[in-house]
């Protein structure tokens, strides 16, 4: 269950024609908590183009996540 949704979540943002070209953005699933026995939380991770990108690719990756708690640390800028 976790890679689908790992990819539902993924492929909803690659998809989405409201995030443009220049984001590089990662998504991945982990356990919070004591030795990883915690409950399970959706990162998503990289570099957002805009904070504007930033908020719609969190916003779509909740939408996707299936009442599972996503955490960001997505940051802002281009990279090179």
């Amino acid at each position: 269950m976790s890679e689908n949704l790992k990819n539902k979540v993924f492929n909803a943002i690659k998809n989405s024609p409201e995030i443009k070209e220049g984001n590089y953005i990662s998504v991945n699933i982990k356990s919070a908590g004591f030795l990883g026995m915690g409950k399970q939380q959706i990162e998503v991770s990289g570099r957002a183009a805009s904070e504007k990108d930033k908020a719609k690719i969190e916003e779509i990756a909740r939408q996707n996540s299936g009442g599972i708690e996503v955490v960001s640390t997505i940051r802002i800028g281009r990279t090179g």
